[in-house]
Protein backbone atom coordinates (compact mmCIF):
# COMPACT_ATOMS: atom_id res chain seq x y z
CA UNK A 1 0.00 0.00 0.00
CA UNK A 2 1.54 3.30 -1.06
CA UNK A 3 1.32 6.67 0.67
CA UNK A 4 -1.55 7.98 -1.48
CA UNK A 5 -3.72 4.96 -0.67
CA UNK A 6 -2.93 5.38 3.04
CA UNK A 7 -3.97 9.04 2.89
CA UNK A 8 -7.24 8.17 1.18
CA UNK A 9 -7.94 5.38 3.66
CA UNK A 10 -7.24 7.43 6.82
CA UNK A 11 -8.55 10.82 5.66
CA UNK A 12 -12.17 10.28 6.88
CA UNK A 13 -10.94 9.16 10.29
CA UNK A 14 -8.70 12.20 10.60
CA UNK A 15 -11.60 14.51 9.67
CA UNK A 16 -13.88 12.88 12.27
CA UNK A 17 -11.12 13.14 14.91
CA UNK A 18 -10.59 16.84 14.16
CA UNK A 19 -14.33 17.54 14.26
CA UNK A 20 -14.67 15.66 17.56
CA UNK A 21 -11.83 17.76 18.98
CA UNK A 22 -13.59 20.95 17.82
CA UNK A 23 -16.81 19.89 19.55
CA UNK A 24 -14.99 19.16 22.81
CA UNK A 25 -13.20 22.52 22.68
CA UNK A 26 -16.51 24.19 21.77
CA UNK A 27 -18.17 22.75 24.87
CA UNK A 28 -15.53 24.41 27.04
CA UNK A 29 -16.08 27.72 25.23
CA UNK A 30 -19.86 27.36 25.58
CA UNK A 31 -19.51 26.98 29.33
CA UNK A 32 -17.86 30.41 29.46
CA UNK A 33 -20.16 32.18 26.98
CA UNK A 34 -23.63 33.53 27.70
CA UNK A 35 -25.42 32.45 24.53
CA UNK A 36 -28.69 30.67 23.85
CA UNK A 37 -28.72 27.27 22.15
CA UNK A 38 -31.34 28.53 19.70
CA UNK A 39 -28.86 31.07 18.34
CA UNK A 40 -26.16 28.43 17.96
CA UNK A 41 -28.54 26.01 16.25
CA UNK A 42 -29.84 28.73 13.92
CA UNK A 43 -26.29 29.66 12.88
CA UNK A 44 -25.44 25.99 12.33
CA UNK A 45 -28.62 25.41 10.30
CA UNK A 46 -28.03 28.43 8.03
CA UNK A 47 -24.37 27.53 7.47
CA UNK A 48 -25.28 23.89 6.86
CA UNK A 49 -27.98 24.86 4.36
CA UNK A 50 -25.64 27.16 2.41
CA UNK A 51 -22.76 24.67 2.37
CA UNK A 52 -25.06 21.79 1.37
CA UNK A 53 -26.56 23.75 -1.51
CA UNK A 54 -23.08 24.77 -2.64
CA UNK A 55 -21.83 21.17 -2.36
CA UNK A 56 -24.83 19.81 -4.27
CA UNK A 57 -24.07 22.27 -7.06
CA UNK A 58 -20.33 21.53 -6.98
CA UNK A 59 -20.52 17.70 -6.76
CA UNK A 60 -23.66 17.23 -8.82
CA UNK A 61 -23.63 13.72 -10.27
CA UNK A 62 -20.31 12.66 -8.74
CA UNK A 63 -21.66 11.89 -5.26
CA UNK A 64 -25.05 10.87 -3.93
CA UNK A 65 -27.21 13.54 -2.34
CA UNK A 66 -27.28 11.67 0.95
CA UNK A 67 -23.48 11.42 0.92
CA UNK A 68 -23.15 15.15 0.30
CA UNK A 69 -25.57 16.01 3.11
CA UNK A 70 -23.82 13.63 5.54
CA UNK A 71 -20.43 15.02 4.59
CA UNK A 72 -21.66 18.54 5.30
CA UNK A 73 -23.22 17.56 8.62
CA UNK A 74 -20.07 15.82 9.80
CA UNK A 75 -17.74 18.64 8.75
CA UNK A 76 -19.73 21.90 8.81
CA UNK A 77 -21.60 21.52 12.12
CA UNK A 78 -18.53 21.20 14.40
CA UNK A 79 -16.60 23.87 12.52
CA UNK A 80 -19.49 26.36 12.67
CA UNK A 81 -20.13 25.60 16.35
CA UNK A 82 -16.48 26.08 17.29
CA UNK A 83 -15.81 29.15 15.14
CA UNK A 84 -18.94 30.97 16.34
CA UNK A 85 -17.92 30.55 19.97
CA UNK A 86 -14.19 31.09 19.43
CA UNK A 87 -14.64 34.28 17.40
CA UNK A 88 -16.87 35.75 20.10
CA UNK A 89 -14.58 34.50 22.88
CA UNK A 90 -11.30 35.89 21.54
CA UNK A 91 -12.61 39.27 20.36
CA UNK A 92 -13.97 41.02 23.45
CA UNK A 93 -14.23 44.72 24.10
CA UNK A 94 -12.20 46.50 26.76
CA UNK A 95 -15.14 47.35 29.01
CA UNK A 96 -15.56 44.79 31.77
CA UNK A 97 -18.99 44.73 33.38
CA UNK A 98 -19.89 43.41 36.83
CA UNK A 99 -23.25 42.23 38.13
CA UNK A 100 -24.45 40.07 41.01
CA UNK A 101 -26.92 37.29 40.24
CA UNK A 102 -29.00 35.16 42.58
CA UNK A 103 -28.25 31.44 42.41
CA UNK A 104 -31.45 29.77 41.21
CA UNK A 105 -30.38 26.16 41.59
CA UNK A 106 -27.33 24.29 42.81
CA UNK A 107 -26.29 20.82 41.70
CA UNK A 108 -27.27 17.96 43.92
CA UNK A 109 -23.66 16.79 44.12
CA UNK A 110 -22.80 19.19 46.91
CA UNK A 111 -24.87 17.06 49.31
CA UNK A 112 -22.65 14.02 48.80
CA UNK A 113 -19.30 13.93 50.53
CA UNK A 114 -17.49 11.38 48.37
CA UNK A 115 -18.32 12.84 44.98
CA UNK A 116 -15.58 14.34 42.87
CA UNK A 117 -17.79 15.69 40.08
CA UNK A 118 -18.00 19.22 38.74
CA UNK A 119 -20.33 21.50 40.67
CA UNK A 120 -23.04 23.39 38.79
CA UNK A 121 -25.31 26.31 39.50
CA UNK A 122 -28.08 27.98 37.51
CA UNK A 123 -28.46 31.74 37.24
CA UNK A 124 -30.77 34.02 35.30
CA UNK A 125 -28.38 36.05 33.14
CA UNK A 126 -30.65 38.78 31.75
CA UNK A 127 -33.36 36.29 30.81
CA UNK A 128 -31.03 33.46 29.81
CA UNK A 129 -31.10 30.50 32.18
CA UNK A 130 -27.37 29.70 32.28
CA UNK A 131 -25.75 26.64 33.83
CA UNK A 132 -22.28 27.46 35.20
CA UNK A 133 -19.82 24.66 35.91
CA UNK A 134 -17.20 24.80 38.67
CA UNK A 135 -14.48 22.51 39.97
CA UNK A 136 -15.22 20.01 42.77
CA UNK A 137 -12.92 21.98 45.10
CA UNK A 138 -15.47 24.81 45.20
CA UNK A 139 -18.19 22.58 46.66
CA UNK A 140 -18.24 24.23 50.09
CA UNK A 141 -18.18 27.75 48.71
CA UNK A 142 -21.11 26.99 46.40
CA UNK A 143 -23.04 25.29 49.21
CA UNK A 144 -22.72 28.36 51.46
CA UNK A 145 -23.43 30.97 48.75
CA UNK A 146 -26.75 32.50 47.72
CA UNK A 147 -25.45 34.71 44.91
CA UNK A 148 -22.55 35.08 42.53
CA UNK A 149 -20.86 38.18 41.17
CA UNK A 150 -20.00 37.77 37.50
CA UNK A 151 -17.30 39.78 35.72
CA UNK A 152 -17.99 39.65 31.98
CA UNK A 153 -17.18 41.31 28.66
CA UNK A 154 -19.10 41.59 25.41
CA UNK A 155 -17.68 39.61 22.51
CA UNK A 156 -17.38 40.57 18.86
CA UNK A 157 -20.58 38.78 17.86
CA UNK A 158 -22.48 40.33 20.78
CA UNK A 159 -22.55 37.56 23.35
CA UNK A 160 -21.05 37.92 26.79
CA UNK A 161 -17.95 36.06 27.91
CA UNK A 162 -17.36 35.07 31.52
CA UNK A 163 -14.14 36.66 32.74
CA UNK A 164 -14.21 35.94 36.47
CA UNK A 165 -16.58 35.31 39.36
CA UNK A 166 -16.89 35.64 43.12
CA UNK A 167 -19.35 33.83 45.37
CA UNK A 168 -21.22 35.79 48.02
Amino acid sequence: MNLTELKIKWFPYIIVAICTYLVICGIELYRQTFISWTIILTAIFITLLISTLFSLFLFNGRETRIGIVLMNVIIVVPITYYLLLKLNFNSTDNKQEVKTFKILKKSEFYKRNKTNRDQTINIDFFGLNKLLVFSPEEKEIIFNSDSITIFYRKGLIGFYKLENYEFE
